[in-house]
């Protein structure tokens, strides 16, 4: 079937000619993924989210037989999206008072025979997504014209710009390292699943459920092997986050820090209605505990500070929380504040949303939060460190009482 034939196949409910779509383009994704986040994390979570928002749109897709060169501008506009996002959240900290420096994350085991980022980092991006194409995931002059929207001839001058920036050995160890970094064919179902994951959620199927049905359907052994494994340990009396977060390449790192904070703070029937948002829409809106939250936190700055102590110290566990005040001499003492003790997983959880600070992006955060005095007077500037346990999701924040311009 081509293309246009599989697009109409799947507007009508054909599930499988969606992931023959999906199979025959992944590759192409992926390489213009990876061209503008220069970021192999980055260009897996944009390939996986480009087929969730393609399906969204598949109705609005005027000319079917182009459904390639459509798909690749759809995955062009999501990897810009995730380099704004990235920026955005880090201005919209800095109006909101909170400024963070976030552990970088370790790279892969196994070190790489040539640093393929760097290589692309001397290309443009179109330079860089012809590349791709052409010398990773082999379509031909032609198809990657096609797919990029541009004649022949100007493909042909982009290669031929590229060879002078790079030596063609330099390109032929980039595709042996990147053929092994690309998505593998477990991908269509996966995309399936997730699908079914969000539609089931909405209609209101019980998660147990759903992780069973998409265990006994699923033809991809890996991922019948992860749906089948999620639901024999939620059954055996495990979390969905604790079970999810084992297949962390199989989910967007969205979906896994949505259902895990969502188990932390409380509030998973929130979240969930939060992913199958994002599932299905590309986008999620979560309610807004922040006014509240930051005055919680002025009042616990205070009574801290009354009683003479350092630094305070908030446990939030998965039945409890503890609240401390650690003395300059270093004695910790155990502090009853009624209302941050009852709102810190809401609290935490906003914190850490502002800050992007998410299983993907390590335990730990350090940072400064400008609050204003609970009358109303000037702000302090106050420093902050948020750590997280991803075995037993318990958090933990110590907070300096002394401000920073002090």
């Amino acid at each position: 079937m081509d293309d246009a034939e599989l697009v109409a196949a799947a507007l009508g409910g054909e599930t499988s000619s969606f992931e023959e779509l999906v199979r025959r383009y992944q590759d192409a994704v992926f390489a213009v993924a990876l061209s503008v986040t220069r970021s192999y994390a980055d260009a897996q979570d944009v390939t996986q989210e480009t087929f969730l928002r393609a399906f969204a749109r598949l109705p609005t897709l005027r000319e079917a037989a182009k459904f390639g060169p459509w798909v690749t501008r759809i995955a062009r506009s999501v990897a810009l999206d995730v380099l704004r996002a990235k920026q955005r959240r880090r201005e919209l900290a800095g109006r909101r008072g909170v400024q963070w420096k976030v552990d970088e994350q370790p790279q892969a085991t196994r070190p790489a025979p040539i640093d393929v980022t760097a290589l692309l980092s001397r290309l443009s991006d179109t330079l860089s997504e012809t590349v791709l194409l052409y010398y990773i995931d082999g379509y031909s002059q032609k198809e990657v014209g096609e797919l990029l929207g541009v004649p022949v001839g100007t493909v042909k001058r982009r290669l031929h710009d590229a060879r002078k920036v790079l030596k063609q050995e330099a390109l032929a160890m980039a595709a042996d390292e990147l053929q092994e970094k690309k998505p593998g064919p477990e991908l269509p179902e996966l995309v399936s699943a997730l699908r079914r994951f969000a539609r089931e959620l909405r209609e209101g199927i019980r998660v147990i459920d759903i992780l069973k049905g998409i265990a006994e359907d699923v033809k991809d052994e890996r991922v019948r092997n992860a749906f089948d494994t999620m639901y024999s340990q939620v059954m055996a009396g495990g979390t969905l986050s604790e079970v999810m977060v084992r297949f962390p390449d199989l989910f967007p790192p969205t979906v896994l820090a949505l259902v895990c904070e969502g188990e932390v703070c409380g509030m998973l029937d929130d979240t969930l209605d939060s992913v199958v948002e994002y599932i299905e829409t590309g986008q999620f809106h979560l309610p807004d505990y922040r006014p509240q939250g930051w005055w919680g936190l002025n009042q616990l700055v205070e009574a801290g500070r009354e009683a003479g102590a350092r630094t305070c110290v908030v446990e939030v566990g998965r039945s409890e929380t503890r609240l401390w005040l650690v003395s300059p001499e270093g004695s910790r003492s155990e502090f009853d504040h009624r209302w941050f003790r009852e709102n810190a997983r809401r609290f935490l959880y906003d914190l850490r949303t502002v800050a992007e600070f998410g299983l993907q992006n390590g335990p730990e955060f350090h940072g400064t939060v400008r609050l204003r005095d609970s009358e109303g007077g000037s702000e302090h500037t106050y420093r902050f460190t948020l750590s997280h346990d991803p075995d037993t999701f318990a958090q933990t924040l110590t907070l300096d009482l002394q401000p920073v311009e002090a």
